[in-house]
This record gives structure tokens, C-alpha cells and sequence, in this order.
């Protein structure tokens, strides 16, 4: 019957490990593009302070050429582009701008406060 051979089939499939290896190879896959994607922490902070300093809006096509002339001669994979622009893009509308980028502001105020000299010395 079909149901015999389904089950079967699926048998088979999960002895031989098929499904298995594929499901590997994905994660394998989804950690090499992490570890490349953050490997220059530099040109990635480069290209979220360009987007924040602009106030304009970047869509993925900027920031992967951002990205880009940031890391010099390294290419950038577009799954990496993917990744980075999922993460940073907050509020899901297709585009990086200064609401997507709260923590910058307050990096360089603090970074600007604390550069000031100390009027209590």
C-alpha cells in the first residue's frame, strides 16, 4: 500500500541519515556566514556610523556597498549582507536609519562626556 511504502521511504531516509546531513550542512553554512559577517567589526562599525551620521535612510543595496568599500578588496557575501541588515534593521521596515541605531547616540554621548575636561579638578 502507499502508506507501507511511505513509511518505509522515511525509514530508509532516516537510517541513511539524509535529512540529517542537510540539516548539518544548514548550520554549517548559517555559522561560517555569522563568522565571516563578523569577522571585520571595524568596516561593520564604519558603515553603522555612516548610516547614523547621514540621518538618511539606507537600504541594503547602500549598505552592502558600504560594507563593501569599508572592507577594501573582501567581498561580502549577500547572505552576510542578509544577516547584518536583519540585525540592525529594528523596526522591520526595509531600510537602517537613526531609529534602528538608538545605541549609537548613546555611545558617542558617553564617548563625548567623557572626553570633557572635569570642571570639579
Amino acid at each position: 500500500t502507499i502508506c507501507g511504502m511511505v513509511v518505509a521511504m522515511t525509514s530508509l531516509n532516516y537510517i541513511s541519515g539524509t535529512s540529517m546531513r542537510v540539516r548539518a550542512q544548514e548550520r554549517l553554512d548559517e555559522i561560517e556566514t555569522l563568522g565571516s559577517a563578523l569577522s571585520d567589526m571595524a568596516a561593520l562599525d564604519y558603515t553603522l556610523k555612516h548610516a547614523s551620521q547621514d540621518h538618511q535612510k539606507m537600504g541594503k543595496k547602500e549598505f552592502r556597498a558600504l560594507l563593501r568599500s569599508a572592507r577594501r578588496s573582501k567581498e561580502v557575501k549577500q547572505e552576510e549582507v542578509d544577516l547584518l541588515f536583519g540585525l540592525f534593521d529594528r523596526i522591520s521596515d526595509g531600510q537602517i536609519n537613526t531609529e534602528d541605531l538608538p545605541f549609537l547616540d548613546y555611545v558617542e554621548s558617553e564617548k563625548s562626556s567623557a572626553e570633557k575636561p572635569s570642571a570639579e579638578k
